[in-house]
């Protein structure tokens, strides 16, 4: 039995797992199963033993001991598996003699330390990173991690300008030259504010839970979507643009009935990837490009 603690969150509550006493008990058990650490497992097999390696967030599953430290029955045990699969808490690569579920996400809400100790001292200090995994936030919850965001860069920002600019008004820099600028012009530059990656990534994640599951946000689908919250793209009804939480909530439920995007037509490319990589693309959502002419 592995030592240590799981990431479990207070919003866990607000899910549909939760609301089920079963399914919430089979997915609490997957989480304490799971190891933090990558390592090989001895597997008993028809043809002798074999290793196994398994990653963090992963264990080795069999419907039978499940159902015996769940004390449940094995079909329920399967049934509930599934269901947690189907709602993308988990993923099941099964093999003739085994299988390894692997939780979605574990990287983002649980902890990635090296070892135990580690793990055992590890404090939790971004609580604002809860997924689709562990329940669905409201809108007005991702508007707030919004704000909090540019609280923050306000915040850790303050004392270093004025440390630097000490003596000097406010509202002016020093050019190479040394003349005073006025950073209030206009034709400045106008600076780019915080993209919520995670909260726009969580939406897209609830509102279109059929579209690609974005395992993995790297770098790359980073800077597209900072790119694309700061070209304020309006919306439809010109109330919001994309720099704001609420622009990308409509974006998406719009996108929710349009047959072509969701797959219904011949092409099945839509992810929140793609629609991101360039400005264009969602301009021509925007639009009403993919609209059905008929």
């Amino acid at each position: 039995m592995e030592q240590g603690y799981v990431a479990l969150w207070r919003k866990s509550m607000r899910s549909r797992i939760f609301q089920n006493e079963g399914l919430w008990k089979v997915w609490t058990w997957c989480l304490m199963k799971a190891t933090y650490k990558k390592k090989w497992v001895t597997l008993k097999t028809g043809k002798g033993n074999i290793e196994v390696e398994i990653n963090p967030g992963e264990f080795v599953f069999g419907r039978n001991a499940a159902a015996k430290e769940l004390k449940m029955a094995p079909s329920t045990v399967r049934n509930r598996m599934a269901k947690l699969k189907k709602l993308l808490n988990l993923d099941i690569k099964e093999d003739k003699q085994y299988s390894i579920v692997s939780i979605i996400n574990w990287d983002t809400y649980q902890i990635a330390g090296k070892d135990e100790e580690q793990q055992l001292k590890y404090e939790i200090l971004n609580p604002s990173h809860f997924t689709k995994s562990t329940g669905i936030r409201t809108s007005e919850e991702l508007k707030q991690d919004s704000n909090n965001d540019h609280e923050i860069d306000i915040k850790s920002t303050t004392s270093a300008n004025i440390e630097n600019e000490v003596g000097q008004p406010k509202d002016k820099k020093r050019t190479s030259k040394g003349q005073p600028k006025d950073t209030n012009n206009k034709d400045n530059k106008k600076e780019k504010s915080i993209c919520p990656q995670q909260a726009i990534l969580d939406l897209y994640h609830s509102i279109l839970p059929e579209c690609t599951h974005h395992r993995v946000w790297d770098k790359e689908r980073k800077t597209n979507l900072s790119a694309r919250w700061n070209d304020k793209i309006p919306s439809q009804s010109g109330k919001t643009d994309s720099s704001q939480i609420e622009f990308w909530e409509g974006l998406f439920k719009y996108i929710r009935s349009l047959d072509f995007l969701m797959g219904k037509k011949k092409w099945q490319g839509f992810s929140l990837s793609w629609l991101i990589e360039k400005k264009k693309r969602v301009l021509k959502v925007v639009e009403g490009f993919y609209e059905d002419k008929d």
